[in-house]
């Protein structure tokens, strides 16, 4: 076995032939798309090469699917090399503004009216949950707090980040809180960031640095995911993707 982080005991032959593949084509800088039935174990297969190379290297590990099945197994495949290997893998899991939105009724305005709404409750005051984050030009009490509890519950999922931002105590936008992590996670040598790509997700520009990025379900994608990384995220000099479906 190639891999040192892989997070199983037993690896299939069909996974060391894809771990050495996907460390071949992280280290030429290539793209690599891959092809395999359901069960195969692809994810993990993928995924411990590239976090070993990001953390050799200091560069972050992009996973993104359009299916929330696969992205709960990426989140887990993680927390598994964690705990098997005890290393440390800061993670920031991202899905769609409206998934994470706390205001009542959103789940029936489509992708552009969500769009719209959000932008107009922050730019006019009425989010709640987004003016409460700050306090002045520093992060509220309620902010730092939040981060704190859920640092202590890390890795979490945004439904988890959802929930703890939702209580009484702290009352802050979800998404904001997740990007807040994420920032704070850019100085450390490794990242691992999860995408659910639906067409919100699509087109954020968030800024993740230089890494690995993995497309898994490619044949589900929304069309933006498919064409190009740079839709869903500036990474200069990002160097390495590979495809599953």
């Amino acid at each position: 076995m190639l891999s040192t982080l892989f997070p199983h005991d037993i690896v299939r032959e069909q996974q060391d032939l894809l771990i050495a593949k996907v460390l071949e084509t992280i280290d030429r800088k290539g793209q690599l798309g891959a092809h395999g039935p359901t069960g195969l174990g692809k994810t993990a297969a993928a995924l411990a090469p590239a976090i070993e190379r990001a953390i050799t290297l200091n560069k972050v590990v992009i996973f993104m699917t359009s299916r929330l099945t696969q992205h709960a197994l990426a989140l887990e495949t993680v927390s598994k090399i964690r705990r098997k290997h005890n290393v440390a893998i800061p993670v920031v899991d991202l899905i769609g503004k409206k998934h994470m939105c706390l205001q009542p009724g959103v789940e029936r305005l489509n992708g552009k009216e969500f769009a719209e709404y959000c932008k107009s409750m922050r730019e006019d005051g009425l989010c709640q949950y987004y003016t409460k984050l700050k306090s002045g030009e520093q992060l509220s009490g309620e902010t730092r707090s939040v981060l704190v509890q859920l640092g202590k519950k890390a890795p979490n999922t945004p439904e988890q980040v959802r929930s703890t931002c939702a209580e009484e105590e702290y009352g802050v936008c979800p998404y904001e809180a997740t990007m807040l992590i994420g920032k704070d996670h850019a100085k450390d040598q490794v990242t691992f960031w999860g995408f659910w790509a639906d067409q919100q997700t699509i087109g954020q520009n968030v800024e993740v640095g230089e890494g690995s990025a993995k497309w898994s379900e490619t044949g589900s994608m929304p069309d933006g995911g498919k064409a190009s990384a740079n839709v869903v995220m500036k990474a200069p000099g990002g160097y390495s993707c590979s495809c599953d479906q």
